[in-house]
């Protein structure tokens, strides 16, 4: 299995995703995957090097764009123009999976449906067809269709909504099919916590492309 990843320079908190992960998702042969993670030079000051380290703990191969200046939307161009097969994860580092979930009946699901596109895992209980970015097993050509459209202007997340829901909304998401998998919900946000204790905020607001400090 391919995983992409879009990240920046916290170590302690992709760990835990990454164990958490590592545990739960079932079916996968860990020491033969691929990780393509794009790391963003946040906070500054950090040495990029620790996230590499932190990632050959849990999957075979990590290879790596080292971003000059952070930028969401530039991250998911290079990370979702990576994988090979027709069908990838893609992993952020936010998030929590805290029960068991076999990655074969999510793959199931794309098998049975060619016009489903992703299988999110749930992470909200009233979310049913809306593709989102939180962990999501998706088809190449979607996510390479997807990446060619995004600006560095506004959030990839921001791009896939309408413009009356989200500024910087360019309804790139409308017409896709996703499904959230399975009913309960099972992943939990850790990102926004480690946000607040470390005094970062998203710079544009719900549209940000970056994180700046509070102060």
């Amino acid at each position: 299995m391919e995983f992409t990843a879009t990240e920046c320079i916290r170590p302690e908190v992709a760990e835990q995703s990454w164990a958490s992960f590592a545990q739960n998702l079932q079916g996968i042969d860990w020491d033969a995957s691929t990780l393509y993670m794009n790391i963003d030079p946040l906070p500054t000051g950090l040495n990029s090097a620790c996230m590499v380290t932190a990632a050959e703990r849990f999957f075979g191969t990590v290879k790596c764009r080292y971003a000059h200046e952070p930028n969401f939307a530039y991250a998911f161009k290079w990370a979702w123009l990576q994988p090979k097969d027709d069908i990838f994860f893609y992993l952020h580092a936010d998030w929590l999976l805290r029960q068991r979930v076999d990655i074969a009946d999510m793959l199931a699901l794309l098998a049975k449906d060619r016009k489903l596109a992703a299988v999110n895992l749930r992470a909200y209980a009233n979310f049913t067809r809306k593709l989102c970015l939180s962990p999501v097993l998706i088809r190449r050509d979607v996510a390479r269709g997807l990446s060619k459209q995004w600006n560095g202007q506004h959030s990839p997340e921001a791009q896939l909504r309408e413009p009356s829901y989200r500024e910087g909304g360019r309804c790139l998401g409308m017409k896709i099919k996703s499904v959230h998998y399975p009913k309960r919900v099972v992943i939990v946000d850790i990102g926004r916590a480690w946000m607040r204790q470390n005094g970062f905020r998203k710079a544009g607001g719900t549209s940000f492309v970056t994180w700046q400090g509070a102060h």
